[in-house]
C-alpha cells in the first residue's frame, strides 16, 4: 500500500485525470476515500434507482466501516428505506474508482427524494458535501395526438408522461373528451 500511495503522490495532474482519479482524491499524498451519490432516476417500472461511487483513491472495508444509504422520500427527517452496505449484493462501491447501483420499492407519482451514501458519516472522506442529493419526480401528462382510426368510427387519443415519475399501472384515469 506504501509503494501505491507514492506511485499515486508522484504523477503528474495530467496523468492523473487521464487515469480518472480525481485530483481532490489526493490530500498531501495520501490515497483517500470519497464516496459520491452519482444519480437518483425512477424507472418505467417505477423502481427508485440510484448509482453510488467511490471517487477516492481508497477503498473502504464493509468489516470497518458498516454504513448505509438512506432513501428520504417526502419526508426529510425519517429515511424511508436504509440499505445496510454489508447487505447489498454488490458491494463494487467500496473500492477505489468503482460504482454500484441499488434499487428500492416502488415509486409512483409527485415525490421529493433524498438519498445519502454513507448517511452516518462513519467513513471520513475527501469530500463529505457530495453524499446527498434531492431530486424531485413529477408525472406530466400530455395529449399527444388526437384522430379517428378503424375507418373514421374510433376517435384515439394519445397521452404521453413528460414528467420524470412513473405512474402505477394500476391506476384507474380517467380522460374527458369535449365537444361543441
Amino acid at each position: 500500500m506504501q509503494k501505491l500511495k507514492k506511485f499515486v503522490a508522484s504523477l503528474s495532474i495530467a496523468t492523473i485525470l487521464s487515469l480518472g482519479i480525481p485530483v481532490s482524491a489526493i490530500a498531501d499524498g495520501e490515497l483517500v476515500t470519497d464516496l459520491f451519490l452519482d444519480s437518483i432516476s425512477v424507472s418505467e417500472n417505477g423502481m427508485l434507482n440510484f448509482t453510488v461511487s467511490n471517487i477516492g483513491t481508497e477503498d473502504i472495508d464493509v468489516a470497518t466501516y458498516p454504513g448505509a444509504n438512506y432513501v428520504y422520500i417526502d419526508d426529510f427527517d425519517t429515511p424511508a428505506h436504509t440499505l445496510n452496505w454489508s447487505d447489498h449484493s454488490d458491494q463494487a462501491f467500496l473500492l477505489a474508482g468503482r460504482s454500484s447501483n441499488f434499487s428500492v420499492a416502488e415509486m409512483y407519482g409527485d415525490h421529493q427524494v433524498m438519498v445519502c451514501v454513507d448517511a452516518t458519516e462513519l467513513v471520513a472522506e475527501d469530500d463529505e458535501n457530495n453524499n446527498c442529493a434531492v431530486t424531485q419526480f413529477s408525472v406530466d401528462f400530455e395529449v399527444t395526438n388526437i384522430y379517428l382510426d378503424g375507418g373514421g368510427d374510433t376517435l384515439s387519443i394519445e397521452v404521453t408522461n413528460n414528467g420524470n415519475a412513473a405512474v402505477d399501472p394500476a391506476t384507474q384515469g380517467h380522460t374527458f373528451i369535449y365537444i361543441d
